[in-house]
C-alpha cells in the first residue's frame, strides 16, 4: 500500500476531457429529488476522524483575515461524502499523512457575501480601468454564483450549499503542517488551476516540483474515491452536487441544498 501510494505523486493530472469554461453551467443539472440520497443527513467531519479548521470562521485566513458573517465553526458534509473522506484517511495513514479540511457545507450568507460583495470589491480595487461586465464574469470564474431567493436555491444550490463539496488539502499526521501546493487556498490566479505545475515551465524550482506532485497525489486519490476534482481549484472536490454530475457525466445529481431555512 505504501508504494503504490507513494507512486500517485509520479502519475501527471489529466487534461479535463471538457471545456473547463462551461463548469459553472452546472446549474442546468437536473436534481434527484425522489432518490435516497436528497435527504441524507450531515455529518461533522471530525466525528470521523477527519482533521479541519473551518477557514471563514477564523481570521487567521489570508487574504481575508476576518471572520467571515454568517460562517460557522462546524465542517458538515453529507454523510456518504464524509465516509468517502474517511477512507481516503485510511490510505494516507500509510504514508503520514491525513487530509485537513478547509470549509465543508457553506451557509448562503457566507457564499453571498463572497459572490455579491467581498470578490467584486476586491476586483475593482487591482483592476480600476475594468469594467463591471468583466468583474462579473471574473467573478464568476472562481466563485460559485450565490442565490438572492427560495426558488434560486431550490433549483441550483451553489456545491458547498449541498453539503456534497469540500476545499481540502493533505497535511502531515505528525506536525499538522500542510503540504505545498502551490498557492494559499482560495487564490484567485491562474496557480489554483489544478494543472498549473503540469505545464513546461522553463525552471522547475523544489517548490514547484512539491507541488505538482503533491497536488497529485491529492487529484488522484480523492477522484479514485469518486470525487469530481475543479480544475480551476486544486483544492475542491465534490461528491452528488451538480457540478461533480457535471464533470463525471451523470444524468443527475443526488444532491440539492442542505440548509434547513429552505428545505422542502
Amino acid at each position: 500500500m505504501l508504494e503504490n501510494v507513494l507512486e500517485l505523486k509520479n502519475l501527471p493530472i489529466p487534461q479535463p476531457g471538457f471545456d473547463v469554461e462551461l463548469v459553472r453551467n452546472y446549474q442546468g443539472v437536473k436534481i434527484n429529488k425522489e432518490g435516497s440520497f436528497f435527504r441524507e443527513e450531515l455529518v461533522d467531519i471530525r466525528t470521523l476522524g477527519v482533521k479541519g479548521l473551518n477557514y471563514y470562521n477564523s481570521t487567521f485566513n489570508p487574504p481575508y483575515y476576518q471572520s467571515i458573517p454568517g460562517s460557522i465553526s462546524s465542517l458538515k458534509v453529507r454523510k456518504t461524502v464524509a465516509e468517502k473522506l474517511a477512507a481516503v484517511n485510511e490510505k494516507l495513514k500509510t504514508i503520514g499523512l491525513e487530509i485537513f479540511v478547509f470549509d465543508a457545507f457553506r451557509p448562503l450568507a457566507v457564499q453571498n457575501y463572497f459572490y455579491y460583495e467581498w470578490v467584486p470589491r476586491y476586483l475593482r480595487s487591482i483592476y480600476p480601468d475594468k469594467d463591471e461586465l468583466w468583474i462579473l464574469q471574473e467573478s464568476n470564474a472562481y466563485w460559485a454564483k450565490g442565490a438572492r431567493n427560495k426558488d434560486e436555491l431550490l433549483a441550483s444550490a451553489p456545491p458547498h450549499s449541498t453539503g456534497g463539496a469540500v476545499d481540502m488539502t493533505f497535511c502531515f499526521k505528525e506536525t499538522g503542517h500542510l503540504l505545498e501546493m502551490g498557492s494559499i487556498f482560495d487564490d484567485i490566479t491562474e496557480k489554483s488551476h489544478t494543472i498549473f505545475f503540469e505545464k513546461d515551465l522553463d525552471l522547475k524550482s523544489f517548490t514547484a516540483t512539491e507541488a505538482m506532485k503533491n497536488r497529485r497525489l491529492l487529484y488522484h486519490l480523492m477522484t479514485t474515491e469518486g470525487f469530481a476534482s475543479h480544475p480551476k481549484e486544486w483544492w475542491h472536490f465534490s461528491y452528488g452536487d451538480q457540478m461533480w454530475a457535471l464533470i463525471t457525466n451523470q444524468a443527475e445529481a443526488l444532491y440539492g441544498y442542505a440548509g434547513n431555512d429552505f428545505q422542502t
